[in-house]
């Protein structure tokens, strides 16, 4: 008998044992949540203010080069409308498309590029005379898939330039061309700069039909921000992302001299500062860019 009462009297208190514990945790997670809910309450009243996150509010990344919104680059640009556009064609051209380089903060020195059906003519010494032996490329690389729609690529090797009788050299340059089917041709043009700076140009027509509208594209020029892949950051998506290059602004479309991102010092790391919108005034963040692509 004194056992069974024994055991009666343990399974009478094990309920009771548990219901304890229990209330001893419970007792726990109230403190810790109301001395969080304190500390969120003394930090708020001292933190800077987070700006609102409406869901239709996008807050625009303004072009540098925009004049009207805008203030004036930090660095003077040259005057790429008063460059010297003339040039000694080579003789028996077909249909003749042009593209003009020019090189060095002030753009004193001139590189014409004619694009003649399959074949380029690039002024190497930078004369202004496209006549002479060594300046007509024909591609060293040639690509066609003979599908639907079709997708063609030529690829020319022209060289390193020495134009303007200096003795820096730019090195590499090359030229692509690619169509898709009946599509217009793309161009991308890249060169080392002096032998250092790689820049690039293009992924879009370049060459004109005329001289005089032909795009000038500056390469080793100042160098100014620019916003790219989109111009507008929006507060309500889950995965914000600023994308932006560097590179030297041109004359005429698509003539935005982009600088590869390998050219710049792994420890030089840009820093953006965002503008948000907020009720009765702005907020200002600043963001180091980290990342490359």
């Amino acid at each position: 008998m004194a056992i069974n009462k024994s055991c009666r009297q343990k399974r009478l208190w094990r309920p009771i044992a548990m219901l304890l514990v229990s209330l001893v945790i419970l007792a726990i997670l109230i403190l810790e949540g109301v001395a969080g809910w304190l500390t969120h309450i003394s930090y708020s009243a001292n933190a800077t203010p987070r700006p609102p996150r409406p869901a239709d509010k996008p807050v625009l990344v303004r072009e540098p080069m925009d004049s009207e919104v805008d203030l004036p680059p930090l660095v003077p640009l040259p005057d790429l409308s008063k460059v010297d556009r003339r040039l000694i064609e080579p003789a028996g051209l077909v249909k003749p498309r042009y593209c003009l380089l020019v090189f060095g903060p002030q753009a004193k020195s001139r590189v014409w590029i004619i694009e003649d059906r399959e074949t380029i003519y690039v002024d190497r010494n930078g004369n202004g005379d496209l006549r002479e032996a060594g300046e007509a490329f024909t591609s060293s690389e040639r690509s066609d898939e003979k599908q639907v729609g079709g997708y063609q690529q030529w690829t020319y090797l022209l060289g390193d330039l020495t134009p303007g009788g200096q003795t820096e050299k730019h090195t590499g340059l090359k030229l692509v061309r690619y169509r898709d089917g009946d599509e217009p041709i793309n161009s991308v043009l890249s060169v080392w700069v002096g032998g250092t700076t790689l820049q690039y140009a293009g992924w879009r027509p370049l060459f004109t039909e005329s001289r005089e509208t032909a795009p000038i594209i500056h390469f080793g020029g100042p160098v100014l921000p620019k916003p790219l892949r989109g111009s507008a950051l929006r507060l309500h998506e889950e995965h914000q992302e600023i994308h932006f290059c560097l590179g030297t602004p041109g004359l005429g479309n698509h003539s935005f001299a982009y600088v590869g991102y390998q050219t710049v010092p792994a420890n030089i790391n840009p820093v953006v500062e965002i503008t948000w919108p907020c009720d009765g005034g702005e907020f200002k963040e600043r963001f180091a860019l980290t990342r490359r692509c």
